[in-house]
C-alpha cells in the first residue's frame, strides 16, 4: 500500500487517460508556470483524474491564467491549447475569459 501522498508523486501519473493522459506524462512541464507535474496540487491532479476517463467533453481551467486541462472528448477542437494560457487559446469562451483579472469585458 502506498503511503499517504505517495501516489501523487508517481512518475506514471496519470495512469490511462487516453491521448491526453499520455500527453501529461510525456510533456516536460517543469519550465512552465505549474512546474513539474509531480509537484502539482493534489486538487488539480484529482480533477484531472476525474475528467480524463469521462465520455463527456470536460475542461478544467486552473490558476490565475486559467491553464486549460481537458479530456480526449475535447481534443479534436482544442489540442494545441493543453496547459496553455486561456486568454491566448480560449478566446471563443468570453464568459470564462472575462472573469480573468485585469481583462476588460
Amino acid at each position: 500500500m502506498l503511503a499517504q501522498g505517495q501516489a501523487w508523486k508517481s512518475e506514471g501519473w496519470p495512469s490511462g487517460g487516453g491521448d491526453l493522459g499520455r500527453l501529461i506524462r510525456e510533456r516536460d512541464w517543469s519550465a512552465g508556470p505549474l512546474g513539474h507535474s509531480s509537484d502539482w496540487p493534489q486538487s488539480l491532479r484529482m480533477a484531472i483524474d476525474l475528467i480524463l476517463p469521462a465520455q463527456a467533453q470536460i475542461v478544467v481551467f486552473w490558476g490565475e491564467d486559467y491553464r486549460a486541462f481537458y479530456n480526449d472528448a475535447w481534443k479534436a477542437r482544442v489540442k494545441a491549447a493543453y496547459g496553455a494560457d486561456a486568454e491566448l487559446t480560449w478566446f471563443d469562451a468570453p464568459v470564462i475569459i472575462q472573469g480573468k483579472a485585469g481583462m476588460n469585458p
